[in-house]
């Protein structure tokens, strides 16, 4: 099976361990995960390649592989995560970084320090995020940059009738690009 890294980096495995490993990591999103509690989801999805290994070697055998995912770049390490939040929460809230730079132009530094392009309805999105205003508000806002021109519907991302839909599936993809605080 083939995976990619957020800057294109492949790796090929079909080693069921690691293929499980690289699963859980992509759905946990940018959630990270301390390696006991990998260890045990893995374990979990794939329960016969984990019993097929005795216990401390496959745990070896895991932690040897995603090392060399690590070496490579498909995957990260930290002593301590991200404060990343899973979804928008009440009142969602980019990272101040994430808010200054959206405001200068498409390309801002997530809470993963990576380099994230954003959608220019996103965009428009990031700088109402500070944590002070819920949903609602933050829908008036957008619908008054619409009215205003600010947000532009020619280049990169359909708007629908319902700006409430736009305004939840551009949370949903700042969520998942590590850019919302927790």
């Amino acid at each position: 099976e083939e995976f990619r890294s957020p800057d294109g980096r492949v790796v090929n495995t079909n080693h069921p361990l690691l293929r499980a490993a690289l699963h859980v990591l992509f759905e946990s999103h940018p959630r990270a995960l301390a390696f006991g509690e990998l260890w045990q989801r893995v374990r979990k999805r794939a329960p016969t390649a984990a019993k097929s290994v005795d216990a401390d070697d496959g745990e070896r055998a895991l932690a040897g592989a995603v090392l060399q995912c690590a070496m490579g770049h498909l995957v990260g390490l930290h002593v301590r995560p991200t404060p990343c939040a899973p979804d928008a929460g009440q009142r969602p809230t980019a990272s101040p970084l994430a808010r200054v730079q959206a405001a200068a132009g498409r390309r801002v530094t997530n809470l993963q320090h990576f380099n994230v392009d954003l959608l220019s309805f996103d965009r428009v999105i990031v700088p109402y995020l500070d944590g002070t205003r819920d949903r609602a508000a933050i829908l008036s806002l957008v619908r008054d940059a619409f009215e205003r021109g600010d947000i532009s519907t020619d280049d990169d991302v359909v708007i629908p009738a319902d700006l409430s839909l736009a305004l939840d599936a551009s949370l949903r993809r700042l969520a998942g690009s590590a850019l919302l605080v927790a």
